[in-house]
């Protein structure tokens, strides 16, 4: 319920990134932005945060690093920030990855998990990583990323955390993103584009100008950005 209702709530985004403004890796001010300033963030903000509450309320957690698949390579180590919950088992948990599964998913290898977000399974990739894959029919499975189960800490991911906001080869760098579940499927701006996606259909509109993409940051993801 946490899990689905933080990504109800939370949205997935990084116009401080096109804007120039630096995130750093501080709880204090990740919490002061995402719980006082009513905005979002990417992976490591989101996770990174999300990760310190589960811990404060007694889970049993700890930071994994991911490395996402792109259209033409795999992401480096810490590219990306997951956890791992351990309960009576071991539950991937990312509030952190955009339009993706909106309930944890067991740490079973070759289960498929049915999940509003779609189908999910975790195969064996090779004997250091993990390889999570979804799939919207259950029979076209894409590969998303490979993950280690290493303890990681905050400082881990602070490189790749700056060079998702510096480097032109990151796509943080490239366009604008922000995405957020709803009860009937999700919001999400991709750089010019806004998509609403309404129990699997998608309506798409193009967004003119800045004042427009300021409307809608508003208007679906209650951000305002000054």
């Amino acid at each position: 319920m946490l899990h689905r209702k933080h990504l109800q709530a939370v949205p997935f985004e990084n116009p401080d990134i096109p804007l120039g403004r630096k995130i750093e890796l501080n709880l204090e001010k990740l919490e002061r932005k995402i719980v006082s300033n009513l905005r979002g963030g990417f992976c490591y903000e989101l996770n990174g945060l999300f990760y310190a509450l589960l811990k404060e309320i007694g889970f049993e957690v700890k930071m994994i690093s991911a490395r996402v698949f792109g259209d033409e390579k795999i992401g480096q180590e810490f590219d990306h920030m997951a956890l791992v919950v351990s309960l009576d088992e071991d539950w991937l948990v990312d509030v952190g990855f955009g339009d993706s599964f909106l309930e944890p998913i067991r740490m079973e290898l070759g289960l498929k998990q049915k999940d509003p977000g779609g189908f999910f399974i975790i195969r064996e990739h090779d004997a250091k990583y993990l390889r999570l894959e979804a799939s919207k029919d259950d029979l076209n499975y894409v590969p998303k990323y490979l993950f280690s189960l290493a303890e990681r800490q905050l400082e881990d991911y602070a490189g790749m955390c700056e060079y998702h906001q510096t480097s032109l080869e990151s796509s943080f760098t490239r366009e604008r993103k922000c995405t957020l579940a709803t009860e009937k499927g999700s919001v999400t701006i991709r750089d010019n584009h806004f998509i609403e996606t309404i129990a699997g259909q998608k309506i798409f509109r193009e967004i003119a100008n800045d004042e427009e993409f300021r409307q809608i940051l508003k208007e679906y993801f209650q951000i305002e950005i000054m």
